[in-house]
């Protein structure tokens, strides 16, 4: 423990995750010291409402279990006499003491959560769950998900965390008692770090810094001598030489793709490849482009969508592109270098942790440190995927990364003894043969003076059916009350809305004395601004309000709304609200004028302090100027060259501005293919009816050379297609009741097995609600995307247990992987067509002559085949697909959709009779 006295750890297990709707199944406590144990208790409680499938299963915990428990009452007086002046401590502790207040019940004392704990003091663990840590701290977990193991699991993590804090670095320790102390010792964790520090103080002695590499732009990839022939010939040679010797599979369309690539990159030539799934696209591009970037001592950049296909090419892929090169050039295959490089945000800023460290006031922000603080001593990389953030802690990290876009290039001293994180990445980028980015970073970095990516005469880029939507986000714009606020408050140093602990100091406060006047004038800006704002973006709220759908909360600004009246009170509010802001952002360049780093009276620590408050002056006048010329370019916007619209959050009621490019094709050309001597576009979806053109169109890649290759799978056996003749429109209110009754006979069908895909949470929410209890009844558990938990989280409650059925939307229609029988069966609810009310969409639909049929549908169809590309992963996969969107049938565009299929025919039957189907295709045993 982390200091003498009495503890309970607890845990409770529950019928659900809402301590004001579901009730209370298990209690575990484990009162102890300490040194020693001194009571252990448990007890089932009998709920009102009995626990759902999942819940069962998860915990064990049965309703004829629970039918003979005791109620909460019964058991209440216990649960008071063992948590009596004791320091509660568990996994999520407050999860469980909110629980146990809707029962009346508060502990005396504040309590020790461990999950916020070892974050902090293991901040890089690969996962922070209680079973995941106690695996990793050698703890036995014997029966998770019950009350009593786990409140003796969480017991044992605090001692093991209690050890590893004091193995910590001193300046570690130190740093986060600085940090505990700035938040006034009103935080949970801030309190358990206090007495942790008070257990194993620093001595004094402190650690000396990390030596990082030698400052510089690092060095150009090693060349490596390649036996005679062409790029062609070595790559084939490579590939069949692997495959002979065992290390791969030989696939036909993989040795066509590869040799298609290595022909266009020595060719310097553009190429298009369509490869189905299972080809093996990946080594197909990798082995060509390692090949002729090693023999020329160049760069490949090879970009991506996912962060999965990122993670595979790096863990998964060079290893087997080294042994695929070890069958070509022997041991001068380790000498091939792979990195991955992202945008500047992505990576940790040791100086403005170091800043942070003496701000953060606010628990969660302090926690958010706190983590970085201990992580920035152990990371080789400082890239914050190791962290896993979540998104509300987004905010907060953007404070400590290196979004400065001058820091390397300003008096840093962690650029200069090499221990910047973004400088070593840049530098193991620049020494790579190949180099892994996404698109967003390689939109992003296309157009700057200054790139990030190093130059590299080849680009590869897989998932290139989603560079348009990426490219069209990077180039959008918008701003809007809460940036304007954030602007403000930035200068004035008011408290984000929602923020606890002491308001934070603004720029203005932070002038040095001899700048009174330009802080004084910075006040003065301020206070003329803000309500020249309010009003501005009031009135664009009202212009949503009363020209927007009555289920719409954006309005497109084309030329028929431009001309209503309201538009013209918008126009001279936004007038107003510009020149307000012109003189914020003066005010804020007289400011940066008036501070002085290099006055001899400053030490180092000061002129550090003056040097960072110029950058954040210059930083925010730069926001104020960009706010301003965004609300002009939208007043002055031409329909025909941009497209330009008005949104209010139906949460906050906050209105914002946005614009986007009306194409991105020129964009593209210019700042991306035209500066590449080859570029290779590959995905497993780029087609429409048989056919690149959309894609070039939307791209702007002019004359490429064209491939398309079909799978290796054998889609005749491994899979079958069906399209319900009797589901409902899918409009009509009886669609969803219908669902109700034919997801469950379908579902049983497959023994679970299922994945559904719709394409709103509403109709997800309310087919589940009509579906679960007919699946519990059969032993089938489900898993509902959003409400039990994200993508990842439901896919791997479908691995983890195959008679479960997934409902998802959006991210699951593409880029999760669920292996094997796990998933053998996919339910697509509705036709994946984009929204109607997208702005974007909107916009674009002026440029065809049928908008419906030239933009809608063939955006539908390629969604459609990557949710079919769920279904089979491997030659071994069996799997059924099965449509309930009427209008597959009805429709003509539904030949369309199935044409789009590797399968040779959609067969049309009733929802009945695609039951006994599937049962009889997948052999599964019958659950009713």
């Amino acid at each position: 423990m982390v200091a003498s006295g009495i503890y309970a750890a607890i845990d409770l297990e529950t019928t659900g995750l809402s301590a004001d709707t579901d009730e209370i199944i298990e209690v575990g406590i484990v009162r102890c010291t300490p040194d020693e144990e001194l009571a252990r208790w448990s007890s089932l409680v009998r709920p009102r409402e009995m626990p759902n499938l999942r819940v069962s299963r998860l915990t064990g915990i049965t309703p004829s279990m629970l039918l003979a428990a005791p109620s909460f009452d019964d058991v209440a007086g216990q649960v008071r006499e063992l948590l009596a002046d004791a320091v509660p401590i568990g996994h999520n502790v407050r999860f469980d003491l909110e629980f146990l207040e809707g029962y009346g019940i508060r502990a005396d004392k504040p309590a020790v959560d461990t999950f916020p704990l070892s974050q902090i003091v293991d901040p890089a663990a690969p996962s922070h769950r209680l079973g995941d840590l106690c695996t990793r701290y050698g703890i036995d977990l014997a029966d998770a998900h019950r009350a009593l193991d786990d409140a003796e699991a969480a017991r044992l993590l605090l001692l093991a965390l209690q050890r590893r804090f004091a193995e910590l670095p001193e300046a570690v320790r130190e740093d986060l008692q600085i940090i505990a102390a700035n938040t006034g010792f009103t935080w949970d964790a801030a309190r358990a770090l206090t007495e942790l520090y008070e257990e194993h103080p620093a001595t004094g002695a402190g650690e000396q810094p990390q030596e990082g590499p030698e400052p510089g732009g690092g060095d150009a990839p090693a060349r490596v001598q390649m036996p005679p022939g062409s790029l062609s010939e070595l790559t084939t040679r490579a590939l069949e030489r692997a495959a002979s010797a065992g290390m791969l599979d030989r696939r036909e369309e993989q040795l066509a793709m590869a040799a298609s690539a290595a022909e266009a990159i020595e060719g310097s030539e553009d190429l298009i490849v369509e490869a189905g799934t299972g080809t093996g696209k990946s080594l197909a591009y990798l082995v060509p482009a390692a090949i002729h970037a090693m023999s020329r001592g160049e760069r490949v950049v090879v970009s991506t969508h996912t962060r999965n296909l990122q993670s595979q090419l790096l863990e998964k892929d060079l290893p087997r592109l080294r042994a695929v090169l070890r069958a070509l050039i022997g041991e001068r295959a380790d000498e091939l270098r792979m990195a991955v490089l992202k945008g500047r945000e992505n990576y940790l800023c040791r100086r403005e942790l170091l800043r942070a460290r003496d701000r953060a006031s606010d628990p969660e922000e302090a926690q958010i440190v706190a983590r970085a603080t201990v992580w920035a001593a152990e990371t080789e990389t400082g890239d914050r995927a190791e962290l896993r953030l979540i998104y509300t802690a987004e905010p907060h990290w953007n404070r400590l990364s290196a979004s400065d876009v001058n820091c390397l290039y300003d008096d840093c001293r962690f650029v200069a003894d090499g221990t910047c994180f973004l400088f070593n990445a840049r530098r193991r980028a620049a020494e790579a043969h190949l180099i892994v980015v996404n698109h967003a970073l390689l939109v992003a970095d296309a157009g700057l003076e200054k790139p990030a990516i190093p130059a590299a005469p080849v680009l590869v880029v897989d998932e290139a059916q989603e560079l348009e939507e990426v490219a069209t986000r990077w180039l959008s714009e918008s701003a809007g009350e809460e940036t304007t606020a954030g602007l403000f408050n930035a200068v004035a140093g008011r408290r984000t809305r929602g923020g606890s602990g002491p308001r934070a100091s603004g720029l203005a406060e932070r002038l040095p004395g001899d700048a009174s006047a330009e802080a004084a004038a910075l006040r003065d800006a301020i206070a003329a601004a803000e309500p020249s704002a309010d009003e501005f973006f009031a009135l664009c709220g009202q212009f949503v309000a009363e020209h927007g759908r009555r289920d719409d909360d954006q309005v497109l600004l084309d030329r028929d709304k431009r001309a209503q009246k309201r538009w013209s009170e918008v126009e001279v509010a936004a007038e107003a609200a510009c020149r307000s802001l012109d003189a914020v952002a003066d005010g804020l360049a007289a400011a940066a004028d008036a501070v002085d780093p290099d006055r001899g009276n400053l030490d180092e620590d000061e002129r550090a302090e003056q040097a960072a408050l110029a950058r954040d002056l210059a930083g925010e006048e730069q926001s104020a100027r960009e706010i301003a010329a965004l609300i002009r370019q939208i007043l002055s916007a031409n329909a025909d060259e941009v497209i330009s619209w008005l949104a209010k959050q139906q949460r906050t009621g906050e209105a914002s501005l946005h614009v986007a490019p009306l194409s991105v094709s020129s964009w593209l050309r210019t700042h991306i293919w035209d500066r590449k001597d080859a570029s290779l576009l590959t995905g497993a979806t780029l087609s429409y009816e048989d056919s690149h053109e959309r894609l070039r169109g939307e791209v702007g890649l002019e004359e490429p050379r064209e491939q398309m290759l079909g799978s290796p799978f054998d889609y005749g056996r491994q899979a079958r297609a069906y399209a319900a003749v009797d589901a409902p429109p899918v409009n009509d209110p009886a669609y969803v009741d219908w669902l109700g009754d034919a997801l469950p006979m379908l579902i049983k069908a497959a023994g679970g097995r299922t994945m559904v895909l719709f394409t709103a949470y509403n109709m997800m929410r309310r087919a589940a609600r009509a579906a679960r209890t007919s699946l519990e009844l059969a032993d089938i558990a489900l898993a509902v995307q959003g409400s039990d938990g994200g993508p990842a989280q439901v896919a791997a409650a479908l691995i983890d247990d195959p008679k479960t059925a997934v409902f998802g939307v959006q991210s699951l229609w593409a880029g999760v992987d669920v292996p094997g029988e796990a998933l053998s069966q996919l339910i697509i609810a509705r036709l994946p067509f984009p929204r109607p009310n997208d702005p974007v969409e909107q916009g674009r639909s002026t440029q065809f002559d049928n908008p419906f049929i030239e933009q809608s549908l063939p955006q539908a169809v390629v969604t459609f085949r990557q949710g079919f590309g769920r279904l089979i992963r491997s030659m071994t996969d069996r799997g059924a697909c099965v449509i309930l969107d009427e209008r597959m049938v009805s429709k003509r565009y539904g030949q369309t959709f199935a044409r789009a299929l590797p399968v040779e025919e959609v067969e049309q039957l009733t929802a009945a009779e695609i039951a006994a189907e599937v049962h009889r295709f997948l052999g599964a045993a019958r659950t009713d």
